[in-house]
């Protein structure tokens, strides 16, 4: 038996030519979410320091480290983007 990457494309090929919406959505989902988290966990806002403050964060920066609703708009716009995309890709 065959190990490593090949079954799991094989699988997701077979998957794609029945359902490929769906599948399409559901990869961009993953690749959007990966993508927004990394960049959130990996490289945090700075603390801004204008010599006024403490270090601390300034408001209108967002907040400090995981924002969800950011990741909620980054979702929304790889779903949005997933069908255009295979579209013109097909």
């Amino acid at each position: 038996m065959r190990g490593g990457l090949g079954p799991v494309l094989q699988g997701y090929t077979k998957i794609q030519a029945q359902r490929p919406y769906t599948t399409q959505i559901c990869t961009s989902i993953a690749i959007w979410l990966c993508g927004d988290l990394s960049a959130q966990l990996l490289f945090p806002p700075e603390p801004i320091d204008d010599g006024e403050n403490d270090g601390s964060f300034d408001k209108s920066q967002g907040p400090q480290g995981y924002n969800p609703w950011r990741t909620a708009r980054h979702l929304t716009v790889g779903i949005v983007a997933s069908i255009p995309s295979y579209e013109w890709y097909v």
